[in-house]
Parts: C-alpha cells; sequence; structure tokens
C-alpha cells in the first residue's frame, strides 16, 4: 500500500512539474511585439519604394522573366547595386496577390496562386502542393512575394470538399478530400524587407534580414495576410490573450499538483 501512495505522490510531483512548464513557457512566449510593428507601420506605396531602391525597369522583357523560378519558393536578389541607393527597405505594402492563369482550384475551380490538396482513404493518405510565382499588384505596380515554408502562406479552405466517412477508434473510415488556397486577386498586405530584384528591374519582398535590424539587432517578423492590417492585429491581441490565459491554467494547476504532493508527502510523514 505504502508503494503504491508513493507511486502515485511520483505522478503527482510529475504531472505538477510538466504542468508548471507548459504553463511557464506558454505565458513567456506570449508577445505583443509584432502586432505593435503592425500598428505603427503605414503603408507605402509600390511607386515610392522603386524611387527610392532605384528600380529600372527593362525596356524589353520575355515571359521567362516572371517563370524562370516558377518552381521554387525563393529567389536570390541582384547582387547590383545603384550608387546612392538603398539595398532593402523594411516597409508594409497592400495590394492583391496575382498570378498568371494556369492554376485552378482542384475542387472547387477557382483560379489561384497557391493550391495545397489533401485526401485520406482509410489508413493512406495523399497530398500535393501547386503554386505558382506570386506578384503583390497596386496601382500598376507589381513586387514579387518571395516566400518559404517559414513563411506561413494565408490560404483558406475552399468552398467545395468531398468528405464521407468518420474516426471510429481513433482510425479515420471512409474517404475525405479537401483543399486550402491562395485565390487569385484576393487582397493581400506584405510587411517584409523590400529589395531590388532581377538585376534591379523589379522589387520584392522576403524575410527580413539584417538590413532591417533595429538598433538593438533585432531583426522583424516577415507577414504575408489576406486580412487588413487592423484584423491581423485584433487576431493576433486574440492569440496572445488566449495563449496567456492557457498559460496561467497550465500554471495554477501544476502549481496545485505540487501544492497537493507535498501534503501527501507530510501526511506520509505524519503517520509515521
Amino acid at each position: 500500500m505504502a508503494a503504491a501512495d508513493n507511486g502515485a505522490t511520483t505522478a503527482i510531483f510529475i504531472g505538477g512539474a510538466i504542468s508548471t512548464v507548459i504553463g511557464a513557457a506558454l505565458f513567456a512566449t506570449t508577445s505583443d511585439t509584432n502586432a505593435q510593428i503592425v500598428e505603427s507601420m503605414k503603408p507605402t506605396p509600390l511607386s515610392q519604394l522603386a524611387d527610392e531602391l532605384k528600380i529600372t525597369p527593362r525596356a524589353t522583357s520575355t515571359s521567362s522573366d516572371d517563370d524562370d523560378d516558377e518552381n521554387k519558393m525563393s529567389v536570390t536578389t541582384s547582387s547590383a547595386s545603384v550608387a546612392g541607393a538603398p539595398r532593402a527597405r523594411y516597409a508594409l505594402v497592400e495590394g492583391k496577390a496575382t498570378c498568371s492563369d494556369e492554376l485552378r482550384s482542384r475542387l472547387s475551380g477557382v483560379p489561384c496562386c497557391f493550391s495545397q490538396w489533401q485526401s485520406q482513404a482509410d489508413k493512406h493518405s495523399r497530398s500535393n502542393d501547386k503554386w505558382l510565382p506570386i506578384w503583390l499588384s497596386s496601382n500598376n505596380n507589381n513586387m514579387r512575394v518571395l516566400w518559404d515554408k517559414a513563411s506561413r502562406l494565408p490560404l483558406e479552405r475552399a468552398k467545395d470538399n468531398r468528405h464521407w466517412g468518420t474516426k471510429v477508434l481513433g482510425f479515420f473510415v471512409g474517404y475525405s478530400e479537401f483543399e486550402y488556397i491562395l485565390p487569385r486577386n484576393s487582397y493581400m498586405f506584405t510587411l517584409g524587407e523590400v529589395v531590388p530584384i532581377k538585376d534591379g528591374s523589379k522589387l520584392g519582398v522576403r524575410a527580413p534580414t539584417k538590413l532591417s535590424a533595429n538598433s538593438q539587432g533585432t531583426i522583424p517578423p516577415f507577414i504575408i495576410s489576406t486580412k487588413s492590417p487592423e484584423q491581423w492585429v485584433h487576431d493576433d491581441r486574440r492569440s496572445q490573450f488566449f495563449q496567456k490565459l492557457g498559460g496561467g491554467a497550465f500554471g495554477a494547476l501544476g502549481l496545485g499538483l505540487l501544492g497537493w504532493g507535498v501534503q501527501r508527502v507530510q501526511a506520509g510523514k505524519d503517520s509515521l
């Protein structure tokens, strides 16, 4: 009986310690910094950025200019620089997500710039990602969005889906097919490092580097969103609030379990 009590007390201490660590981690990783940065930024016209970075459009261009890196998720910026031009500019830009008309949603047929399709049939699942070069367009000016896997494109669930089945004892039985897309011509804002690309003939926005670091050396965030900046700030702060709430709940649970464990140990000593 004593061995069972000791085992239960040990489990309570372990559970308390784990809950406390989870709570502390959730609480410590909440931050209002990104929301404050977005809130403080005003949209910058692409024409102004082109002037600041001294973009010089080519007199002639071919389709390969836009499609030469169609199957890549980032491109290398030009090493060439114009005398007196800044190398990069951290800016918030609003516009529309544009691309060629070659890709459509597999399920709904909607023109899109990115498609993430998944299907599951019983124990077997398949997935397929397709994308085109994505540009942010505003007032006849364009800027290439140089995203990568870490950038988390803002995707929305395609309206049409195929689903018949259910989970039985944790296993899916039936068939499910769904898709997340970035619709063509949808509103988009980016907050990132705007740089010259393609030998200084075009603009691109990428994840910030040391070129955009503040005086303390902190590199600001890279944000791509189909929400307005105001809605993004609201949703981010709401998410941070619930994360803090969860951290507080885990912390309170952990401390309660640790206190209970201490009481059990003390009660055991008193019974001797």
